[in-house]
């Protein structure tokens, strides 16, 4: 299985779900290999990180705080 489709997959878990039912975070942009996830604070501010999953499952992703709207 390619690192895309195993990232597509646990996007799709119960796990990943109930944390967005919970508002914990949300999927922005399921773009490959850089997918952007909206995770929010315990303050209520909401931030989203743009993840690197080059080499994805071997090397865990990296994020990055990211502007959606520039």
């Amino acid at each position: 299985m390619s690192g895309q489709q195993l990232l597509a997959e646990h996007l799709r878990s119960g796990r990943f779900i109930a944390g967005q039912s919970r508002g914990r975070w949300r999927l922005v942009d399921a773009a490959w290999p850089h997918p952007l996830i909206e995770v929010s604070a315990r303050d209520g501010r909401k931030f989203v990180l743009r993840f690197d999953c080059n080499g994805y499952p071997d090397l865990a992703p990296t994020a990055t705080l990211w502007d959606v709207e520039r």
